[in-house]
């Protein structure tokens, strides 16, 4: 017994070790319940199990394994148990294997628990070796069976009086168990005391407590209304009474106040504990960006390095060009340092060790300049599954050699089987090994504000934009009621950080440094927009630090880009897994923090970096694929308001309750539910009802689509809304200025707009030709069958302009339209002749406007052909200037007070509708802004829609654009971010036009991704 040492003390359990046989044994001596901890017996030259003394002369609580060693010959972390049954009462002395599913039946079937462990007490001697065994089969079947106290209503030395403690809490001690020393104790508790375990209870005890207090206090008060044993003679002894429980019930009352200012006090020391406690939590090694990749090379070196690099990068050489020109310098060099070397009888040459060295140091290769100088940057390849788009990362990112799970284990819901794992072939076998099938390469973020960051300027830059926007706060000047940027507008200056309670714009004492950046998506032709080109699609996720200076916010060096893998642009859920990567470190940068090692202004210690994406800069489109919205399209057309139906895309009463924003709340429980739902119906029943899906988005705390969804005014202002003004409005192009003047329409019908949602999946229109065929229908139809302007007499010539291929079927509607078409009136009651709004006279004097207008040399050109097919297509800077400056001075000479014209009062009014639109444009495209300008906006542009039908009707037969609606919330957005300069999306396209021009094998689908990513990251 005096082998026996102690290790551990505590009040529920003692732990013991045998020097000689290398075992530990735990005795425990409260509640049987303790007995669901596994205790490993540890063996350390024996390979087979062991028998071991126990000592115990109460009811057993606990069970014992023994456990194999990892060093023995044997299999490493294998539990070995006895599997002779000898003299077992469970088994009736029959040697079974025992496992516990045959004891715990045979148990249930014979006794207790209870009366197992009396029934092993009295027949066996816990004292012998021969019957350790049985006894550790035994407690393991009572472990396994007996569910225990509960732990709530065992005494705590915390909460307890010392009297009713040790009453309750009576400690048994095996009378065959040598003491425990005073010294082994101390060390014991030592050992314990390094090693606390991390799990604070207080706040669970108190509330407990807290409860059984006030339960008692309301037993007691209807004891005393109540009991009929209470004597109620005493009432003098009844009133101190009910006046001890009134004080009693105070106490706990105010103790709950107390606790809760306690809990609330803890909730905050928490999260400062936290805001504190970033760095160590996030550290990023970006040392690596102020070392000098080269700066132990010799100086030629360097340069053969550098000449590669720019030849390559700069140049855009090829890599053979580029070698060819790095291998003709390289003998260059050996020919100088041959006229001073020494000659060999052989005719060689014999170089001296500096000789030597430079010439080891020289680039063989491109490859193996770009390795030597590190420009490209940090990125990590995943495998995209061809059928969701899941990405999985490599199970080792560090590995010469990336290995890839070979199935995807994402999570979909199927169409028949409802939710499983995909389960698709990520890997096939090429060069020799498993690659992935859709290769994806992402650059790291984290890198990317390293990069940034590593430049102090740019840093200063950074905190100065908080510092001045939080200073505005407390002290307005008249020049905030011009913004400039988007810190000066009102999103930043009610905008929480992740501190509760604490502006994003706060920085509190100036050391941590907050980034506000805004992120863009959008698909591209790698091949450029030809007509007859192919129609590949490549994915650009793009973020820019809306807190630089216009003048360097858009620079390749502070642009972060990530290409998605084509040839096809993944679907609303599948972008998902594109954006998963880039929201992860983006939480990480919310809710922790990010501690950069090195930065400009502190390359010693680093500092700790905040952000937030707060812009999502995107086309309609776009838009709906990043935040999982129903389509532009459909009923749920706006992701700013509430309007629904396409019926109510033309409303101009901003007062109407339908204006207001939607319900951010209410979206992220939608989004969730549809994230949750296991099968397509359910998703599709929750979509139908709030028109939203699941997107990567919604992991951010503070995702708000109503206020960070932006309208892109390129796109919708430029692109758009003028766009469709010039071309199907006022109708400047040749061949329609060339066509005969159309008569008014014989009468007015609210036609149904096309929704794809409302018709059966066989009949929905999939071509755009298609669709314009569907809308000639519609004003074909309303044309006067008599009088001026009748044109179509047979029923043959209705047919004509049908577009359905099957012969029968036209003829059926055909009919079916003719009869409908009779029922209405032939032709106008109340017709006016219309004069043609541009005539191929007037297309020329635009013409002539445009190619004799001088203007300021930064201002671009626009096609002096502008209107004829040959003048290509118009891109958005061109609709701007043809909007603000071309088309305004031709339509006021050519429409204004003198013009010659008989119908000069209706091409005034044309000319005052088109001047509104222009207006708009003027104001929503300077370089500031005002409530006072933005409000001016709204007005002009609702006067243009509320005039639209009234001047032009043709164009009631045009299907409505979701661009006029979008138009109106850019109000919204000028007042929330300030001028469209600092959130348009023009910087992003500039940027697809550069990286579609760079040099690619068109291998799409991954690699050729790559290859522009590469290239991309090494010119920046």
């Amino acid at each position: 017994m005096a082998e026996w040492a102690a290790l551990v003390t505590f009040p529920a359990f003692i732990m013991v070790e045998c020097p000689t046989t290398d075992i530990f044994i735990v005795f425990i001596t409260g509640s049987s319940a303790l007995c669901i901890i596994v205790f490993f017996v540890l063996i350390k030259a024996s390979s087979t199990p062991r028998r071991f003394p126990i000592f115990t002369n109460l009811k057993p609580t606990f069970f014992l394994v023994s456990y194999k060693r990892d060093d023995s010959d044997a299999d490493d972390g294998v539990l070995y148990f006895c599997t002779n049954c000898d003299n077992c009462p469970l088994c009736d002395s029959k040697p079974k294997d025992r496992v516990p599913p045959p004891h715990n039946k045979l148990l249930a079937d014979s006794r207790t628990a209870g009366a197992l462990a009396d029934d092993v007490s009295s027949k066996f001697d816990a004292s012998t070796l021969e019957d350790t065994s049985k006894i550790a089969d035994m407690m393991t079947a009572l472990a396994l069976t007996d569910s225990g106290s509960n732990v709530y209503e065992q005494p705590s030395k915390l909460f307890a009086s010392r009297a009713s403690f040790q009453k309750d809490r009576a400690l048994h001690q095996p009378t065959s168990f040598t003491p425990v020393s005073v010294a082994e104790a101390t060390r014991s508790v030592n050992a314990v005391l390094d090693n606390p375990k991390k799990v604070d209870k207080c706040q669970e005890r108190s509330l407990r407590v807290l409860a059984e207090v006030k339960q008692q206090v309301e037993d007691a008060r209807t004891s005393l209304d109540i009991e009929p044993s209470f004597s109620l003679n005493d009432l003098e002894h009844v009133a101190q009474m009910r006046s001890k429980v009134t004080t009693a019930s105070g106490i706990a009352s105010s103790a709950e106040e107390s606790l809760k200012h306690v809990r609330d006090g803890e909730e905050k020391g928490g999260c400062d504990w936290q805001t504190t406690s970033i760095g160590p939590q996030n550290n990023y090694d970006a040392s690596y960006v102020a070392q000098s990749p080269i700066k132990n090379l010799d100086m030629i070196a360097q340069v053969m390095i550098l000449l590669g690099i720019v030849c390559h990068v700069i140049i855009g050489l090829g890599t053979d060009p580029t070698n060819f020109v790095l291998q003709t310098v390289t003998l260059l060099i050996k020919m100088v340092m041959s006229l001073h070397a020494k000659k060999n009888s052989d005719g060689t040459e014999t170089y001296d060790a500096q000789q030597i060295d430079i010439l080891e140091q020289l680039p063989s290769s491109l490859h193996v300049a770009l390795n030597r100088f590190n420009i490209d940057g940090k990125t990590l390849q995943y495998a995209v599954c061809p059928d969701c788009h899941h990405t999985h990362a490599p199970q080792n990112p560090k590995a010469a050699v990336l290995m890839y799970p070979k199935t995807c284990v994402n999570s979909v819901v199927d169409i028949k089987s409802g939710r499983k794992t995909c389960g698709t072939e990520l890997l096939i076998m090429r060069d020799g090994r498993l690659r992935p099938i859709k290769p994806f390469l992402c650059p790291s973020f984290m890198d990317h504000l390293a990069q940034v960051l590593s430049d102090p300027e740019i840093e200063r830059l950074c905190d100065q934009a908080c510092d001045d926007a939080f200073a505005v706060l407390h002290q307005p000047s008249p020049s905030a009621l011009h913004t400039t940027n988007v810190f000066e507008a009102s999103f930043l200056k009610d905008f929480e950080g992740p501190i509760p309670g604490q502006l994003f714009i706060d920085r509190g004492d100036g050391k941590r440094l907050r980034l506000a950046y805004a992120i863009f998506l959008d698909f591209f032709n790698p091949n450029g927009t030809r007509k007859r080109g192919n129609h590949d699609s490549v994915g650009l996720i793009s973020a820019i630090n809306v807190g630089l200076p216009l003048s360097l916010r858009n620079k390749p060096e502070y642009t972060y880009v990530c290409l998605l893998s084509g040839p096809r642009e993944p679907s609303v859920e599948q972008i998902n897994g594109y954006l998963r990567i880039i929201i992860d470190e983006a939480l990480i940068a919310w809710e922790r923090g990010i501690h950069l090692s090195s930065t400009g202004t502190s390359p010693e210690h680093g500092r700790n970096v905040d952000l937030a994406f707060i812009l999502s800069i995107n086309d309609l489109p776009a838009a709906r694929k990043i935040a999982g919205a129903a389509s532009h399209n459909s009923h749920f057309f706006c992701t700013v308001c509430s309007c629904y139906g396409i019926s109510t895309m033309y409303h101009t009463d901003f007062d109407h309750p339908d204006w207001k924003p939607r319900s951010v709340d209410e979206l992220r429980r939608a989004a969730e539910a549809w994230r949750d739902a296991n099968t397509v119906k359910e998703r599709e029943e929750i979509f139908k009802k709030y028109g939203v899906r699941w997107s990567e988005m919604w992991r951010l705390p503070y995702w708000n689509p109503s206020q960070m969804l932006v309208i892109d005014a390129m796109h919708c202002v430029l692109e758009g809304t003028v766009h469709y003004h010039c071309r199907r409005v006022l109708e400047i192009d040749e061949t329609a200025a060339s066509k005969t003047p159309k008569v008014a329409p014989a009468f007015d019908y609210e036609w149904r707009p096309y929704n794809a949602e409302d018709v059966p999946s066989s009949f929905r229109i999939h071509s755009e030709k298609d669709h314009k065929q569907v809308t000639s229908i519609r004003s074909f139809i309303c044309t006067p069958l008599s009088g001026e302007g009748a044109e179509i007499t047979t029923k043959e010539e209705w047919i004509r302009h049908l577009a359905v291929t099957d012969k029968s079927t036209k003829a059926d509607l055909v009919e079916m339209l003719y009869k409908w078409r009779l029922t209405q009136p032939l032709v106008s009651s109340s017709f006016t002749f219309r004069p043609k709004t541009v005539t191929l006279e007037g297309l020329r004097f635009i013409q002539e406007v445009i190619a004799k207008t001088v203007t300021p040399s930064w201002i671009n050109s626009v096609p002096k052909n502008y209107g004829e097919s040959n003048a290509g297509t118009i891109k958005a800077d061109e609709w701007r200037l043809l909007a603000t400056i071309y088309i305004p001075i031709a339509l006021v000479l050519m429409w204004g007070d003198k013009s010659p014209s008989t119908h000069a009062s209706h091409f005034r009014n044309l000319l005052m509708h088109s001047m509104a639109l222009f207006q708009a444009v003027t104001l929503v495209c300077l370089c500031s802004t005002s409530h006072v300008r933005a409000t001016a906006y709204r007005n002009f542009m609702k006067q243009w829609v509320e005039e639209l039908y009234k001047l032009h009707p043709h164009t009631k037969f045009d299907d409505r654009r979701p661009n006029v609606h979008a138009a109106f919330h850019i109000y919204d957005f000028l007042l929330l971010f300030g001028p469209v300069l600092s959130w348009w999306s023009f910087p992003f396209e500039r940027l697809i036009g550069m990286l579609q021009k760079i040099n690619t094998n068109d291998h799409i689908g991954g690699e050729m991704e790559a290859t522009m990513l590469k290239s991309w990251m090494r010119g920046r």
